[in-house]
């Protein structure tokens, strides 16, 4: 479908032209009524009349104020399984500037599986084969880039390990410290697979397990030993503990100049709440985003992902990439100081700028945007799609036209953003009225040949089954010779030169024990075994789930 925007300058003394396309089975006639009103031209009624029994009805309008040319769109509507194509061709007015559109092409029937809807599909840049042509191609290098950092991990649950497998994926060596004989307390949430947890197996994919107990003075000197051949250490323990077990920052930094410490903890290192503990659903409350979270007028809603975690966990990574680039300019190593709650902050900028803009305190919303219109899910006679207009006014008139609503298009009160947004509780009726007539796929052919951006609600079996998700590798199965094989989330990141992506299955509890303790500390197997015996440290364990769940 060709969707080229044609442009074209009115003046009051310039008639409407009229033009028809016949294209196979239908005739498409389409007259112009210039209006002239204080210095604006309304145009246009496009009127489509089309075979067996459709009839479709698309309103342009054209405003031009004090001679400023808008540009009108062409939009033709694909109707039952047929696959129609209109190509209107306009010569640019001498006198314009501005460049011809290219022209995009969508493949509708590329984007099924297992009876999914067509989504909007992202173009990525092209890369010259051999042949000439165009290809969508990754060179794959034998290395990850970061393949020459080693990381002391001794976050637990969510925050710390998400940071720790985002780093992972990305090629760093990431040694799980673990306390026997349980291990990580994640290997404890369900669900469950063949006796293993799946929380636990997602976000620990690709790394080693060690386990050493430091509660005891040995334990604690093996930590001590172990740093000084590491890039980074991670923690998330409430403040005050690393330095209580006898492994804090400064300590290691007499070891480990060049080491990169990074801490991540609902409140940070300093203030009044640094000892408070805190878990995800804490700093979402305290961070202010399930006061905006939900429907108006409702109860506080938790977002359905672990917000203040992930959010802590990506600034986390964010953080140990700033310092370990940094360190390459200055050689030494330095703290890096993560507080959830600062991360929920930093994400509300719209909010907390809407908030000290008007001096009102935003409230939930729905799905809807705060301050463009319309943008959010719509219900359709078979499910809800979601859509948005964004900052795009041009779009208005040829929505409004696809709806059969073109009595919104010259309405005052919705013929600009800002004012459709003020007006939200008067369009919203009208607009979900007009969609619930049609089924969501009908809706989103409809979009997509108009270039407005829209796309379905998709369940979380919809997406992991989606093409464009599918393409991207964005679904990986990893399999552990006990808990089996399980499809989970890859890493977004792709590189042209480097490699990324899923390193491995997770570790079971103290697996690499043995081998890391020889590898940098150079312990021999009779020595680990010592340590072994001793409770020092572990080579196996982890939770019974059949325990937890009998």
């Amino acid at each position: 479908m060709d969707n080229t925007l044609c442009g074209s300058v009115l003046s009051r003394d310039m008639g409407a032209t009229l033009f028809s396309v016949v294209h196979r089975h239908f005739i498409v006639v389409t007259f112009f009524r210039v209006i002239l009103h204080r210095h604006f031209i309304m145009a246009i009624l496009f009127s489509a009349v089309l075979h067996r029994h459709f009839i479709v009805a698309i309103l342009f309008s054209v405003i031009l104020h004090r001679h400023i040319t808008l540009v009108a769109r062409v939009v033709v509507a694909a109707t039952g399984n047929e696959k129609r194509t209109h190509q209107a061709e306009c010569q640019q007015h001498p006198d314009d500037s501005k460049p011809a559109s290219s022209t995009n092409q969508h493949d509708l029937t590329s984007s099924r599986l297992k009876g999914h809807l067509p989504v909007t599909h992202i173009v990525l840049p092209r890369v010259n084969d051999a042949s000439g042509g165009g290809a969508h191609v990754y060179s794959r290098a034998v290395a990850k880039p970061l393949d020459d950092i080693t990381i002391l991990d001794l976050t637990w649950v969510l925050s710390g390990p998400y940071a720790a497998m985002v780093l992972s994926d990305l090629g760093a060596d990431v040694i799980k410290v673990e306390r026997p004989p349980w291990g990580d307390v994640a290997r404890t949430s369900g669900p469950y697979q063949n006796g293993w947890s799946g929380y636990f197996f997602s976000i620990n994919r690709g790394k080693r397990s060690i386990s050493i107990d430091l509660t005891r003075e040995e334990g604690r000197d093996l930590l001590l030993d172990l740093a000084e051949k590491v890039d980074v250490v991670m923690e998330n323990f409430t403040p005050g503990t690393m330095e209580r077990l006898g492994i804090g920052y400064e300590t290691l930094r007499e070891r480990n100049p060049r080491l990169i410490f990074a801490s991540t903890s609902g409140f940070g290192q300093t203030g009044p709440y640094r000892e408070y503990p805190a878990v995800d659903i804490i700093v979402q409350g305290m961070g202010g985003v399930m006061s905006i979270t939900g429907e108006p007028g409702g109860d506080p809603v938790r977002p359905g992902v672990s917000y203040g975690d992930i959010v802590g966990g990506l600034y986390t990574a964010i953080g140990i990439l700033t310092a370990l680039h940094e360190r390459g300019k200055s050689g030494e190593g330095q703290a890096v100081d993560i507080s959830m709650l600062d991360t929920q902050v930093s994400v509300l900028e719209n909010a907390i700028m809407r908030y000290f803009v008007t001096g009102e305190a935003p409230k939930p919303l729905g799905t809807r945007h705060p301050s463009a219109t319309p943008f959010q899910a719509f219900p359709t006679a078979d499910g809800w799609i979601v859509v948005a207009l964004a900052f795009r006014d041009e779009q208005w008139p040829i929505l409004c036209a696809l709806l059969g609503v073109t009595d919104l298009i010259d309405d005052p009160r919705f013929d600009t953003g800002p004012k459709r947004t003020a007006n939200h509780a008067a369009l919203e009726p009208v607009l979900f009225e007009a969609f619930r007539k049609q089924p969501r796929e009908h809706w989103l052919k409809e979009f997509l040949a108009a270039d407005i951006p829209s796309g379905p609600l998709n369940t979380i079996a919809d997406v992991v089954a989606d093409p464009q998700v599918r393409h991207r590798e964005m679904i990986q199965e990893v399999t552990h010779p006990v808990a089996g094989t399980l499809p989970v989330a890859n890493t977004p990141v792709r590189l042209s030169r480097s490699e990324s992506g899923i390193a491995g299955p997770p570790p079971s509890m103290g697996e690499h024990t043995v081998e890391v303790l020889g590898e940098l500390l150079g312990l021999g197997a009779e020595e680990v075994e010592a340590l072994r015996e001793a409770g020092v440290v572990a080579t196996e364990g982890g939770p019974d789930i059949s325990e937890l769940t009998r």
